[in-house]
């Protein structure tokens, strides 16, 4: 169990494949609003920092076919250097947290969800997976062809 003190934003039961964008999902909705610029987000496993990726201001989260439906609406971000990233959590199971951490390096959860986190607090913004996840860096928005379903 992790220390780091997080929101739970999503839990999955089964082991689920799952793209994570810096960008709105194929509905035009995200699961974190950052704030309404570019920025970043760091990536935690367990009590480690792993990654930091870029971000338009959001985060979302899909499973495959969702994401499918997000690279068919957004095509012209295919195989461009469209400002953010995106990964794949092959066959994740678990949870999906969200933190902030302060300027005293605090991690800090006193934020609303519904609305862009770093208007309501000053904050870097990371996500937090349990101990074991696995993430697979895409090249711009592409499913990497071992994981193609």
């Amino acid at each position: 169990m992790s220390k780091i003190k997080s929101k739970v934003l999503k839990t999955y039961d089964e082991p689920t494949t799952l793209v994570v964008i810096g960008f709105v999902d194929h509905n035009e909705n995200s699961d974190v609003m950052i704030t309404d610029d570019e920025t970043g987000f760091d990536v935690y496993i367990g009590d480690n920092l792993e990654e930091s990726f870029c971000s338009g201001g959001d985060i979302s989260i899909m499973n495959l076919p969702e994401f499918k439906m997000w690279q068919k609406k957004f095509s012209d971000a295919i195989g461009e250097d469209t400002g953010f990233d995106s990964f794949l959590l092959p066959n994740f199971k678990g949870y999906i947290g969200v933190t902030g951490i302060n300027i005293n390096n605090e991690f800090i959860i006193d934020f609303d969800l519904d609305n862009f986190i770093k208007h309501q607090v000053d904050c870097s913004v990371s996500l937090t997976f349990p101990e074991g996840t696995q993430i697979v860096k895409m090249e711009n928005h592409q499913i990497p062809s071992n994981f193609l379903i």
